[in-house]
């Protein structure tokens, strides 16, 4: 194995091997019969009070902050992440275009992983190939940066609902380069950096939370909730998307951070600051959708 495989390998299972465990912590419920063992939390601490029945008589009321609501990860970040056994991952994804979990395979059987990096760029153009609609600018920061693929595939591979989430991850892409930036379902605006600001580790944090922004807004169907009637006002909008942000920023926080550290730790060397902050982003933006899920969820089933 020369030193420009070694290198990749390493970096690439460290991101497997530590920070793919988010793909099952941030997993949401999608129903009653899927239920994983770790979860976003949100539950009242008012007894006989569901959590959506709390936060609608609250986003109704003048209260400027929630309140007698807990919020949680139903199993403590760093034992999680601390996981030294891939093999369970495995059964995730299919094999096609899933490098990731093709090193973890080279991992396990002692495979030499330099074929996987050559034909990558092949499988996953196949892969796109099959898509109905072509796509610009999702293939571009999948077969040319390692670290987006890296991160982002897995989760892509995941969604059910594939058609209709591609298609919304090209809109978001579209919006970023073309339009001034992508605005995501709580309002915020991702934007080119500014020229002070441009770095690679800021295209890939950008190039990594888009499609996971956009693909899974379409997977868990994150939608406004109908908690001020038909015709809410400006104000209540913007009250509940206030609120539904701040859950999800926290999770966000904690989880990239978290991600993130382990990552650039890990290992007999310190991984390159890309990859870190590419699997701390992935890891962040999953808590966040998945928070995002489980506030909609609590809402809609006290509204309906």
């Amino acid at each position: 194995m020369d030193n420009e495989i070694a290198t990749l390998y390493q970096q690439a299972t460290t991101i497997v091997t530590k920070a793919s465990f988010f793909l099952n912590l941030f997993r949401p419920r999608v129903n009653a019969a899927d239920d994983p063992s770790s979860n976003v939390l949100l539950s009242s601490l008012v007894g006989g009070v569901t959590v959506g029945q709390a936060l609608t008589a609250q986003l109704k009321s003048p209260a400027t902050k929630p309140s007698d609501l807990k919020f949680s990860f139903s199993s403590a970040l760093p034992t999680v992440l601390s996981a030294v056994d891939p093999a369970p991952l495995l059964s995730f994804v299919g094999s096609t275009a899933a490098l990731p979990f093709k090193l973890i395979r080279d991992v396990i059987t002692g495979t030499n992983p330099a074929q996987e990096f050559t034909d990558f760029p092949k499988e996953l153009e196949a892969v796109l190939a099959g898509i109905a609609k072509p796509l610009v600018n999702l293939p571009f920061f999948l077969v040319n940066q390692l670290e987006v693929a890296l991160t982002v595939l897995p989760t892509l591979q995941m969604i059910k609902k594939a058609p209709g989430a591609l298609d919304n991850i090209e809109s978001a892409l579209s919006a970023y380069f073309f339009a001034g930036g992508y605005t995501t379902i709580d309002g915020e605006k991702i934007a080119m950096p500014s020229p002070s600001q441009k770095s690679g580790v800021e295209f890939v944090r950008n190039a990594v939370r888009i499609p996971l922004e956009a693909g899974l807004d379409i997977e868990y169907d994150l939608v406004p909730v109908l908690v001020f009637g038909a015709a809410p006002t400006a104000a209540d909008k913007q009250k509940l998307v206030t609120w539904m942000k701040g859950f999800a920023d926290q999770a966000e926080s904690a989880a990239t951070s978290a991600v993130e550290g382990l990552v650039l730790g890990a290992g007999a060397a310190k991984t390159n600051a890309l990859i870190g902050a590419a699997a701390g982003t992935a890891a962040g933006t999953m808590a966040r959708k998945a928070t995002q899920q489980v506030f909609l969820a609590e809402l809609e089933a006290a509204n309906q």
